[in-house]
């Protein structure tokens, strides 16, 4: 999938104050751009690291590249009590340390706090498609709900459309056995939003199981989708009353999954309950929850 080119960079996002060499015995300044030689020992990665997969096919791709043609790019840091820790470059510095190398490129910020560490390595990760689609919807999560940045705001600083970011947390959405085959690449980003329009969780699961057998384009999933949604359509649907809402609510945190109350009438005196659940385990749980036995 094509992406658009990204806008401002990460030095946009953060005032660039270089560090004199002088400073630290540790650090040798190594080109007149502000950048220094730092031994691999004295950098720990980044705990706010937003991606969990590192591939090893990759990483042996970018070590033979670093072993060929050097660190290109150097490494984002901030200085730390017992040396530094990254900001950005993960994968430079694991692919570095595998081939022995002993020390790597860096830049030095000043004055960086978590919230601001935590930013630019989701923004610097985004900008390099370093991340899988479900990686970079949770980074956006994440930018939104700890550090309070609308979806305008991501989009103004990746140079991107808001609808894109909306697109992307769309994607958190569905049930985790779906993003696990986002994130492994089985479905793509496209067909998971396509996937989003379906009525139903066994619907999406369906829908998806039919992309993987018949190798349906995003296209025809869209279509498949909205034929699912268009029937559903066709039912008028109650909505349910306050005193319903609240009794739904009460069930969700009781089974710790989606619940539905489904009125036939207005008033609420007749419907039915859907209890979610997303694998065997789950089914179980729910089941114990009840205080029915499950499967002998």
């Amino acid at each position: 999938m094509t992406r658009k080119a990204l806008g401002r960079g990460l030095e946009a996002l953060i005032p660039k104050k270089e560090e004199p060499a002088h400073e630290a015995e540790s650090v040798s300044t190594i080109d007149p751009a502000g950048a220094h030689e730092v031994h691999v020992d004295r950098i720990r990665s980044n705990r706010l690291q937003p991606r969990t997969r590192f591939e090893d096919g990759a990483l042996r791709e970018l070590a033979a590249s670093i072993r060929e043609n050097g660190i290109l790019q150097p490494l984002l840091v901030r200085r730390t009590e017992h040396g530094f820790e990254l900001i950005a470059g993960e994968r430079r510095l694991r692919a570095a340390r595998s081939i022995g190398i002993e020390t790597v490129p860096v830049v030095v910020r000043e004055h960086v706090d978590d919230e601001q560490s935590l930013r630019l390595a989701l923004l610097e990760n985004v900008q390099r498609e370093d991340l899988n689609p479900i990686e970079e919807a949770q980074g956006y999560r994440r930018l939104i709900d700890e550090f309070s940045m609308s979806q305008q705001d991501i989009a103004d600083q990746l140079g991107r459309s808001r609808s894109t970011v909306a697109n992307a947390l769309r994607l958190l959405n569905l049930p985790e056995d779906l993003r696990n085959r986002i994130e492994n690449g089985e479905l793509t980003p496209g067909h998971a939003r396509a996937l989003l329009s379906a009525g139903s969780l066994e619907e999406q699961i369906e829908i998806a199981r039919l992309v993987r057998e018949r190798g349906l384009n995003v296209r025809e999933t869209e279509l498949l989708a909205r034929r699912t949604t268009t029937k559903k359509t066709k039912i008028t649907k109650i909505a349910i009353t306050p005193e319903l809402a609240e009794l739904q609510k009460r069930l969700e945190q009781r089974f710790g999954t989606r619940v539905r109350i489904h009125a036939r009438k207005g008033d609420g005196s007749s419907g039915r309950i859907e209890i979610d659940y997303y694998n065997s385990e789950d089914l179980e749980r729910v089941f114990q929850m009840s205080g029915v036995s499950y499967l002998l």
